[in-house]
């Protein structure tokens, strides 16, 4: 996706980025082209298709019922490795400059006593004013005791696959971010910018 590679541009000129597949017609929302215009192909462009198994694998056990790109995985160590071995990229740049230098990461404070963790019960949000059905409302009901969220997606429990449990974070943060259909020929403007 086009705002993926946006993004990505914020972490310097050039970021590690994994993916599988991605949006090749002509227009705005090509992602592939502007990952060739920026010079990343072959470079810092770990795709599937240029970074051989066991780099990425794919779990035929969560076949039948999914898109086939869905069951493709890889791990951030095997990518780092990869990087440094076939396109000798690694988190130093070429004056000896970590790429974390000037980055400033959030801070979280730490978890509070449990009689000090607040009243939030849920954080619900639909995504495009429900326009697109149910499968985008999301929901994050808090549990104190654990002090996490727990993930809800379409009124059910969202379940990590491998370990049968709920997913859960510490943190829950809504990014607000202008939008517009990319118009590049996919029914119900269904690819954004």
């Amino acid at each position: 996706r086009i705002y993926f590679v946006k993004m990505l541009q914020g972490y310097g000129e050039h970021p590690l980025y994994a993916h599988v597949g991605g949006a090749n017609t002509q227009g705005p929302a090509n992602a592939l082209g502007e990952i060739k215009n920026l010079g990343w192909w072959g470079s810092n462009d770990l795709d599937q298709f240029a970074v051989p198994f066991p780099n990425y694998w794919r779990d035929y056990d969560r076949l039948p019922g999914r898109a086939t790109e869905h069951t493709v995985y890889t791990n951030t160590e095997k990518l780092w490795e990869y990087a440094k071995k076939n396109r000798d990229i690694t988190n130093v740049d070429e004056d000896g400059v970590e790429w974390t230098e000037d980055w400033e990461p959030w801070s979280f404070q730490d978890d509070a006593k449990e009689s000090d963790r607040g009243t939030v019960k849920k954080i619900n949000f639909g995504f495009w004013d429900n326009s697109l059905g149910s499968d985008y409302l999301v929901e994050w009901n808090y549990d104190s005791v654990i002090n996490s969220y727990l993930r809800v997606s379409s009124g059910k429990s969202l379940i990590d696959f491998n370990t049968e449990k709920q997913l859960t974070a510490k943190n829950v943060i809504i990014v607000f971010a202008d939008e517009r259909t990319a118009k590049d020929g996919y029914e119900h403007g269904q690819h954004l910018l």
